[in-house]
């Protein structure tokens, strides 16, 4: 056997570390944005958490009838969020409520949208 013939030349060795660090980059990109989708879904979650806590919160003590909208802060666990509740007719005796919750810092994209009618007598 000669010596040309015994293991792998430097120029594929170089070939086979390109192939692998590409592979372990997009390993990588996949592992990160992974990761920011779970921390949306979470607050996502959590949002809604709040949403439906604040419908709640309307159908137990009904809000004045004068009153068109209303801003609360709905914190959930160390995420900061605030409610916005708008009311409108749905019919004598019942209003509509939809529940909107942003983080506080952050006005826009909305987290999560809940709507319900609420009985006011």
């Amino acid at each position: 056997m000669s010596k040309r013939e015994q293991g792998f030349t430097l120029l594929e060795i170089l070939i086979a570390l390109a192939i692998v660090s590409v592979a372990l980059a997009a390993v990588m990109r996949t592992t990160g944005m992974l990761t920011t989708n779970n921390g949306i879904l979470r607050e996502r979650a959590l949002a809604l958490l709040s949403a439906q806590n604040r419908l709640i919160e309307v159908q137990l003590a009904p809000p004045v009838l004068t009153l068109n909208r209303d801003r609360v802060a709905c914190p959930q666990g160390a995420l900061n969020l605030v409610c916005e509740s708008r009311y409108g007719d749905a019919r004598s005796g019942a209003r509509e409520v939809t529940v909107e919750v942003y983080l506080d810092q952050r006005p826009t994209p909305r987290l999560a949208t809940l709507a319900g009618i609420v009985d006011v007598r």
